[in-house]
């Protein structure tokens, strides 16, 4: 919403979003001074710089994180997304689309140098003469499956992060749809990135297609500027009152570990599985709907507060700590707008989750919800000085500290569905599973189970990923 109210020139936070929850409440509020069109309608207000932006970029809080827990093969993490297209679509215009995309983009032109000491990460101003996108012909007298599969693979494990691109193009022509594999390195794309991007594909696809030129709009904050402001706050002191609460997420009453089956097992992707259990769509309806109504909370609260009833049964303790996740792009900074800006932003942070009464004593469900919602609540700037204490400012009470065994991700309702620019109906035929391994199968898992949810097709399903060797 914010990011295409500010595309038309309102200029908008998610926090009025929230905070004013009606189109007369939003409106009342707008600056006056909108720039208006020969239609009388709304343009963008270029506010930013437009050019591409290169140069030297600050190491972030979640880069840190991540070059600390996968020192095996940290060039294999990727993200993937699949979908199929139309078998007519015009795969010359497809090129030139995903080629805008990585101009318009910068975090897509990143590049990073990893020595043992430390890390240095740089946006390139073109990728030269490196082809993003590939067309894979599956009927060459090969196996197509185990052809698409081997393709996938190699685009999956074979990034050069020194050298670029992160990210990889895969399309297979078929008679009846178009395969395409999007993957790229989670250093330059998150759950939010993959909303804008396959959005501007959409949208740069249908104004190449029709043969005009591609503008995908005005752009937001770079990664760059973004990153030298966190570090910027972090030098001044700033999150520094937050360092006790950190402190106590992973304090001495808390519990970070949960019981296991197996103690010399490794815990690698290898040796990863899963179990996943499903809501029907009349349930799912009711916890995203009803539920918040009921409780004055968010759907996310409600799991929240079941996963906290479950640790402290299986543990036996009051306080159990879980690695949370959050998008990272919080509103910190006046003059920063990251509502479409591509790039790795989460911010990964413990929360010591406790719920009240015994447990012999049953489960009064209100009250459970209202302590864990404001236990949530009560998390300072939505976890994002967590990792700018430990990583970028090296805060003794926080470095070293263990992580909880159990990480918790609720991605919500995500369906291609939702990535449709306006009049853009139809582009994306369906979903399609991804062949292949986004981690490489030798790398250490940072949590011993990863509780993972999302809306898909209406139903909730969550997945537990554990590794075999332990439970």
């Amino acid at each position: 919403v914010v990011s295409r109210a500010r595309r038309a020139g309102l200029e908008l936070s998610s926090r009025d979003v929230f905070v004013k929850q009606t189109i007369e409440a939003l409106a009342a509020d707008l600056p006056e001074t909108l720039v208006l069109g020969e239609t009388g309608t709304t343009g963008p207000r270029p506010s930013v710089r437009q050019a591409p932006v290169s140069g030297p970029v600050e190491t972030t809080p979640v880069l840190e994180w991540f070059f600390d827990t996968h020192p095996l093969a940290p060039h294999h993490f990727m993200m993937s997304m699949g979908f199929t297209l139309a078998p007519d679509t015009d795969l010359a215009a497809l090129r030139a689309t995903v080629e805008a995309l990585v101009a318009h983009h910068d975090a897509l032109r990143t590049v990073i140098d990893v020595d043992d000491t430390r890390r240095t990460v740089r946006i390139e101003p073109a990728l030269g003469e490196a082809e993003v996108l590939t067309v894979i012909d599956l009927f060459d007298g090969q196996d197509p499956e185990a052809k698409w599969e081997r393709c996938v693979r190699e685009a999956q494990s074979s990034v050069d992060l020194a050298r670029g691109p992160l990210i990889r193009v895969l399309v297979a022509p078929e008679d009846t749809r178009l395969r395409v594999v999007m993957t790229a390195h989670h250093a330059v794309v998150d759950g939010v990135s993959w909303r804008i991007l396959l959005s501007d594909l959409a949208a740069g696809y249908a104004q190449a297609a029709a043969g005009a030129e591609i503008d995908l709009g005005a752009k937001t904050t770079s990664v760059r500027q973004w990153a030298s402001r966190l570090r910027e706050h972090v030098r001044a002191g700033g999150f520094s009152e937050q360092v006790g609460y950190w402190a106590d997420a992973v304090g001495p009453d808390v519990s970070v570990e949960v019981p296991v089956d197996g103690t010399g097992g490794r815990n690698t992707v290898g040796s990863m599985g899963s179990v996943s259990v499903s809501l029907d769509v009349e349930r799912t309806r009711a916890l995203v709907q009803r539920v918040p109504a009921v409780y004055r909370t968010q759907a996310n609260d409600v799991l929240l507060a079941a996963l906290a009833l479950t640790l402290r049964e299986w543990t036996g303790r009051d306080r159990v700590a879980v690695a949370m996740e959050g998008h990272g792009r919080e509103e910190l900074f006046e003059g920063v707008d990251l509502s479409r800006t591509v790039g790795w932003f989460t911010s990964v942070y413990p929360v010591a989750l406790s719920v009240p009464g015994e447990p012999a004593g049953g489960v009064d469900w209100s009250v459970v919800v209202k302590s864990v919602k404001e236990q949530l609540r009560a998390v300072p700037d939505r976890g994002v000085g967590y990792g700018a204490l430990r990583y970028l400012g090296a805060v003794p009470e926080l470095v070293g500290q263990p992580a909880p065994a159990v990480s918790f991700n609720y991605h919500g309702q995500f369906t291609l569905d939702n990535t449709k620019a306006a009049g853009e109906d139809g582009f994306y035929r369906a979903g399609m599973s991804v062949p292949g391994q986004d981690h490489h199968p030798d790398e250490q898992r940072p949590h011993l189970l990863d509780v993972v949810g999302a809306i898909e097709d209406g139903r909730l399903t969550f997945s537990w990923f554990y590794s075999t060797d332990r439970h």
